[in-house]
């Protein structure tokens, strides 16, 4: 699984603990409303602390990160009113209405942050909205951290139910779109991605580390409270830092693999028609014969080379024969399946593979890139029409035969048919050794009905190589 997916997978069950923290401290408001304080209200009070505005603050942002893919609208809705309910905690305070279950200052501020951070990753500033989310995390560390060590004036805005449920929303914020901006380049999975994280696991965890042994000392709240300001303003430079080093590796990693990319592209295919050379035809022939000799799957061969090629050029110049050959070899692979393999092995000259093709199957292939060739229509540089046409020997592989004995007879069969008179599909007759050793050998299977044998003409014409093509 990667890191990705790994981090992913504690998306939902924070956002269920965030809101049910803040559906608790909701329905504990409401029995005290109802019927006073009982024994039960008062442990869920005690140790929530929850305003009843905060606790629903906290769920409408909860749903707006859990709603963002299925009801975008709803999100933007409800993270707008998490907007709203903060800034009624500060109406509320200036009116004296505090008493109401106005949202304290710390919260407030927190919850306002993680919804802009939450409109910033949906307009597209990755950088800001990662920055929002990750301060509103540490915010809410902060307060934490305040309530179980410091136990200062720092605590006070923040219950221990609030800071609890606005880290989980911070942290699912922050990893619902992790594939894009600087959460893309922390959880990547390349060098950039791996160094980044151990940076990130050294800067803020040994701070922590190192300020929880200081804060644990017997010094007075006031020390302590310091300490932890520190803290956190060492962790906050550290994780910008870190930020800031990662996304210029990044950069640079992205622009080596994009260039190594290019150079095995430009190693495996033509640069002027975009299909395979003779390298990646030789690895894809590889990867067949090994599978038809362990799995009896047949294959065949196709040799298509363009008939009066030398014409063309001399026509139109080598920018018309480059138009002809890419437009022929687009067209001639339209009519293939995405798992056939075809290459140019020459100027005008192309190789196919069709893996799990009987001779039948091979045929009806081959006449179809005749049709669809000869179909094209070409103008010269004068306007006037210009007919292309192709000639095909087909060629299935006899168990054992090697590449080279493979090319050479559709090879041959292409010379035939174009001594027979071009623009025609021509068959390769079987190898000297298979018409001895048939017998003794299995039959090849394709795990589907037999094929019914082509018919062939009564005398077929041996391949020979004419001087010109």
């Amino acid at each position: 699984m990667s890191v990705f997916r790994r981090a992913r997978v504690l998306i939902r069950p924070l956002l269920v603990f965030a809101a049910a923290l803040a559906g608790l401290a909701l329905l504990a408001h409401v029995a005290t409303a109802l019927s006073g304080e009982d024994m039960v209200v008062r442990a869920i009070m005690s140790w929530n602390a929850m305003g009843g505005w905060t606790a629903l603050a906290i769920l409408a942002m909860a749903g707006a990160i859990a709603f963002r893919r299925e009801a975008p609208n709803v999100a933007r809705g409800l993270a707008a009113g998490t907007l709203l309910l903060c800034l009624f905690s500060n109406v509320a305070e200036v009116y004296d209405l505090s008493g109401a279950g106005a949202i304290g200052e710390g919260a407030a501020a927190l919850l306002a942050i993680a919804a802009a951070g939450f409109f910033a990753l949906e307009a597209g500033a990755y950088l800001f909205g990662t920055i929002a989310y990750l301060t509103v995390f540490g915010g809410a560390l902060m307060y934490l951290l305040s309530h179980s060590i410091v136990a200062s004036r720092l605590a006070e805005g923040v219950s221990i139910g609030a800071a609890l449920a606005i880290m989980c929303l911070a942290y699912a914020g922050l990893i619902c779109r992790s594939d894009r901006g600087v959460m893309r380049v922390l959880l990547n999975e390349h060098a950039s991605g791996r160094q980044a994280r151990a940076q990130m696991l050294l800067g803020v965890v040994a701070p922590f580390l190192l300020g929880t042994f200081y804060l644990l000392s017997d010094q007075g709240s006031q020390v302590r409270a310091e300490l932890l300001l520190l803290v956190a303003t060492i962790v906050g430079v550290n994780i910008g830092l870190i930020i800031l080093m990662a996304v210029s590796l990044e950069r640079v990693d992205h622009a080596r693999r994009k260039a190594e990319r290019e150079l095995v592209n430009r190693a495996m295919r033509d640069g002027l028609t975009g299909l395979f050379n003779r390298e990646m035809l030789g690895r894809r022939f590889a990867q067949y014969f090994a599978q038809g000799m362990r799995e009896q799957v047949p294959f065949t061969a196709l040799m298509v080379d363009l008939d009066h090629f030398k014409r063309i050029n001399d026509l139109g110049g080598h920018s018309l024969g480059d138009r002809v050959l890419r437009r022929t070899a687009r067209a001639m692979r339209a009519q293939l399946r995405l798992e056939d393999t075809m290459a140019r092995v020459g100027g005008e000259e192309f190789a196919v593979i069709l893996p799990g093709a009987g001779l039948v199957e091979a045929l009806e292939v081959a006449e179809r890139l005749r049709a669809c060739v000869a179909g094209l229509r070409f103008e010269d540089q004068y306007g006037a029409a210009l007919q292309v046409t192709v000639s095909i020997g087909v060629a299935e592989w006899e168990r054992g035969e090697e590449l080279r004995s493979l090319y050479a007879r559709a090879d041959g069969a292409l010379y035939a048919a174009k001594n027979g008179g071009r623009d025609r599909v021509l068959l390769a007759p079987p190898t000297a050794q298979m018409r001895c050793t048939a017998q003794a050998l299995p039959p090849l299977t394709t795990g589907r009905a037999p094929l019914a044998e082509p018919k062939r003409p009564a005398r077929q014409p041996e391949p020979v190589r004419a001087p010109m093509r």
